[in-house]
């Protein structure tokens, strides 16, 4: 169990902040699109009709559930970005110049946002950023680049009453 939670988790250890793709909406979604045939044509209440319908919808769940692990994630010292598979990208924020977000092609059959990175040295990145707020992770990318983040200050901690035996 421990490598799936590392695997999903992935990078969030020490993390100032992180941004995951969305999944309220294609959940809903989902539940409106496997719920309303079923409630609306009597005759998707057969039993195979409703295993189909668990089925689709349990697939679909998977992928939905699989996508939420793209994540950006910023530590003091680096941009870490998680898509839904492959490997760990891992950009120190000393080395970025700027970033910003690439605009629309018309021609694009759907919009990703995609970040643009340029670095100090050498040329710059450009990676698909499907995450919940695209702008803040840019904004935060230039808030760092070229010195790091500085982790928000712990909260005092309350002192606890002692329990006193008599």
């Amino acid at each position: 169990m421990a490598r799936r939670e590392h695997w999903w988790n992935l990078g969030e250890a020490q993390a100032i902040a992180v941004y995951r793709a969305k999944v309220i909406s294609p959940v809903l979604f989902l539940w409106a699109a496997t719920g309303l045939p079923f409630l609306m044509f009597p005759d998707m209440r057969q039993p195979e009709a409703l295993s189909f319908i668990i089925g689709v919808w349990i697939a679909v769940l998977v992928a939905i559930l699989i996508r939420r692990r793209r994540a950006a994630i910023f530590t003091s010292d680096f941009f870490l970005y998680r898509p839904a598979f492959g490997r760990l990208l891992r950009v120190p924020l000393k080395s970025v110049k700027r970033a910003s977000l690439v605009e629309p092609v018309l021609s694009e059959e759907y919009y990703v946002p995609r970040l643009r990175i340029e670095l100090l040295v050498g040329p710059e990145m450009t990676i698909p950023i499907a995450v919940s707020d695209p702008e803040a992770v840019v904004r935060l990318l230039n808030k760092g680049a070229g010195r790091g983040l500085t982790p928000p200050p712990n909260p005092p901690l309350e002192p606890t009453a002692e329990k006193s035996g008599s």
